[in-house]
């Protein structure tokens, strides 16, 4: 044995990680020869020129350090301890070969920036999924900005089931675009779906940072990669919808959730902004979230956490942990409720709490008389929920599902599973990793047991958990690598070996590029098949409308200067200008919507001198939306029933909320309503005299009765633009659930079953002119 001096500087008594030893086959003796540890080649360095003979063994003696030098020796030896000064965090997933080079993870700016690109194109090109969407959210906020719109039976201050706090928050946009824009609607559309766009994004990046610091960093790159091309996202990121916006609530409060609980100082935060971000899904969102807070609520209450607490001192711990909660609850729930029954008061005219009414209306409907309830407006099986989701996300969904039993597996069989259930070796009295982990992964399992138990279902409740679920699968394909590691190196011997074979990230790149390629073909058939109604109403604003103002009011557009020479189109086209359509409002024209009313997009699409009305031409016999008592501004025109309507006078107020609110018409019935889904025939015009266009479905491979062509009539209307449209009855659900860029598949045309798929024809017409 050979004693050997120190450098002072030169620390020693650093213990070799994991990666950096190796099981030599040869000999079965342990050595530290990893080239992925820089301690390893520290290691192997001699101390002077002397090369030693084989089996020498060396002691080094560090002598005393005080002062400067003790902090440099600390310096160096904590550079050291974090591998080219790279800092390993604890999380509750840990790597298992490589530990001290974590997987890349970009910052959470670069993730939004990645996000906002797609979601800004998803929320210039998807199309409205849902009337509900329609009729309950764009059209009151399209009252608010511009003075008229249709109202449903749900804002019926009778009702009362639909919060204009919610409205109020989603039409700043709208309303500034109206300023900049002042003759057209269409940016004040845009300017609210690209301000949810920017919304989602962050949200997104947010919980993408959260798992990268508190899970695992490979898990994090997975779940941004899933929800990037997620066909469920693209839609959610901008629908105004008050689930989507739960979701992007829910996303926040997640975020914060996802680092373990604690009783120090700092977790405060954790514990006051998850509260206010579930607080903020509940009461402005959809209050049924609130059941999503329940394993947070869980957690802060019975599991330690970091927190290592003697069995002597838990009654103390318990009633600091449930004070802590109790007030950031009471708290948050005070300081979003209050501005809501401001809004809400000022809008309907009385005193209410609208969260409570919704939660009333779904289980006590007869307190708002209704023997039904949702179920009125449709009911489906026990497994819709399931087999939508495997729609929306395909193989995400599935290892969603598989999250927590790879959990329970890992945790109860892995050889390693206290390296991946955490790096940190937590303490007796401390909660185990997989127990936090499980809890992050319930609200997944909750939410789609309790909405599946409901008879009424519909796509958009699931919304609230779209981020959770990319999540969850990100968790399960993390584990699976794991599992592949251990298998690789259980059967090698060589964790260097692993750590170098590209066997782990092949696979993991091919489930998130096939779940990828089969997400953008989802969202490929949902732009091609059902765009239709946004590009008719495009077509109607930027192309019908323009040649009727300049056919019908030359005088009025002289000083535009068009090329008489060419059709009226193309020289707009060639003069580079928007055509102002008010003296349209002097015709007083009419859209009229048939029996494809629920496709309507929003009011906040057609032109200011346009009236939208209803006609009865099909077998529905449901409830249709009346309109908000109105006070067309020059310009507009809201119909002749809105000028010769006498509303019931609005519920009297103080003064002030007269100056506040000037939208009176939230405070009255713009017709009869009720809630049991009857017909009210007051809400349908005569299409032989009110008129003047008219948008209608036609299905050529339907059945007389329900095949649409109610407006192909040519002694009464003019088709004037078509768009295909997929039938979706028609056409089997493996055709119309993607689209591929295959001649036999996207070459269908109107009335040919090329292929498997069946199109109809949403089509805008035009009354001919009457003798």
């Amino acid at each position: 044995m050979i004693i050997q001096p120190h450098h002072p500087h030169t620390p020693t008594d650093i213990p070799p990680s994991a990666d950096d030893t190796r099981t030599d086959q040869a000999t079965g003796h342990r050595n530290h020869s990893s080239a992925s540890s820089p301690l390893s080649r520290e290691r192997k360095t001699p101390t002077d020129s002397t090369m030693l003979p084989a089996g020498v063994q060396t002691i080094r003696f560090r002598k005393p350090t005080t002062g400067s030098d003790a902090s440099k020796a600390a310096d160096s030896s904590e550079k050291l301890k974090a591998g080219r000064h790279v800092v390993v965090k604890d999380t509750l997933i840990a790597e298992q070969i490589n530990r001290n080079r974590p997987p890349w993870a970009p910052k959470l700016s670069v993730a939004f920036r990645i996000l906002v690109l797609v979601r800004f194109c998803a929320a210039m090109y998807s199309s409205i999924q849902d009337c509900d969407e329609s009729f309950n959210y764009w059209e009151p906020t399209h009252y608010l900005v511009h003075g008229k719109g249709f109202q449903t039976w749900e804002y019926s201050p009778d009702y009362a089931i639909r919060s204009w706090f919610y409205i109020l928050l989603h039409s700043l946009p709208a309303w500034l675009a109206s300023k900049a824009f002042p003759f057209d609607k269409r940016p004040g559309f845009f300017a609210i779906r690209a301000m949810l766009a920017f919304l989602s994004s962050y949200t997104e990046a947010k919980l993408y940072r959260a798992i990268a610091d508190h899970i695992n960093a490979r898990a994090a790159r997975y779940y941004l990669s899933m929800s990037l091309f997620s066909a469920a996202m693209w839609t959610a990121s901008s629908a105004y919808l008050p689930s989507a916006f739960a979701m992007q609530a829910i996303t926040l409060a997640y975020s914060y959730v996802l680092e373990p609980v604690s009783s120090k100082a700092f977790s405060g935060r954790r514990t006051f902004f998850s509260c206010l971000f579930f607080v903020i899904a509940t009461v402005t969102g959809w209050p049924f979230v609130g059941v999503l807070a329940l394993p947070f609520a869980f957690e802060e209450l019975s599991l330690y956490g970091d927190d290592e607490v003697m069995p002597a001192s838990r009654p103390g711990w318990a009633a600091s942990r449930f004070n802590r909660l109790f007030v950031c609850g009471l708290g948050c729930l005070i300081l979003i409720s209050a501005p809501l029954v401001l809004v809400d008061w000022l809008a309907y005219g009385k005193l209410l709490f609208v969260p409570l009414n919704i939660v009333l209306y779904n289980v006590f409907p007869e307190k708002f008389g209704s023997g039904g309830g949702p179920e009125l407006y449709g009911t489906e099986p026990p497994h819709f929920y399931l087999l939508n989701l495997l729609l929306n996300f395909n193989i995400v969904f599935i290892l969603a599902l598989l999250a927590i039993p790879l959990v329970l597996l890992t945790s109860r069989f892995s050889k390693n599973r206290g390296v991946r259930l955490g790096q940190k070796i937590r303490l007796a009295n401390q909660t185990p990793s997989a127990q936090l982990l499980i809890i992050r992964l319930v609200p997944v399992y909750a939410w789609i047991a309790l909405m599946s138990k409901q008879s009424h279902k519909e796509e958009r409740f699931m919304q609230p958990i779209y981020t959770l679920i990319s999540f969850n699968a990100a968790v399960s394909l993390s584990l699976i690598r794991g599992w592949m590691e251990d298998i690789f190196v259980h059967l090698t011997s060589s964790p260097y070996r692993a750590g170098r074979t590209s066997i782990f990230s092949t696979f993991t790149r091919t489930v998130i590029l096939t779940s990828s390629c089969i997400a953008v073909a989802r969202i490929l058939a949902l732009q091609n098949y059902y765009h239709a109604p946004l590009d008719l109403m495009f077509h109607f604003q930027y192309n019908e409308l323009p040649v009727r103002a300049i056919q019908t009011h030359p005088a009025e557009y002289a000083n535009l200067r068009l090329n008489t020479s060419q059709p009226i189109l193309e020289a707009i086209e060639h003069a580079e200008t928007t055509v102002d359509l008010g003296p349209l409002a002097k015709e007083k024209l009419t859209l009229c919507l048939g029996e494809s009313w629920f496709r309507f997009p929003t009011q906040f699409l057609v032109p200011d001198p346009i009236n939208v009305e209803f006609v009865k031409t099909g077998p529905f016999a449901g409830i249709l939306p009346s309109k908000f008592p109105s006070l067309p501004t020059k310009g507009q025109f809201d119909g002749t029933r809105q000028e010769k309507l006498n509303p019931q006078q609005p519920r009297s107020s103080n003064p002030l909320s007269e100056w506040l609110w000037r939208r009176k018409g939230t405070r009255t019935n713009g017709g009869k309503f009720n809630t049991e889904n009857k017909e009210e025939m007051n809400r349908y015009v005569n299409p032989q005299t009110e008129c003047d266009y008219a948008v209608g479905l036609n299905y050529p491979h339907r059945r007389a009765g329900w095949r649409g062509g109610e407006f192909e009539d040519p002694q009464s209307w003019e088709p004037r633009h078509c768009v295909p449209m997929l039938d979706a009855q028609h056409t089997p659900t493996w055709a119309r659930t993607i689209w591929l860029p295959l001649s036999w598949w996207s070459d269908a045309h109107v009335g040919n079953r090329k292929g498997k798929l069946s199109f109809g024809e949403l089509c805008l017409y035009k009354r001919t002119p009457r003798s």
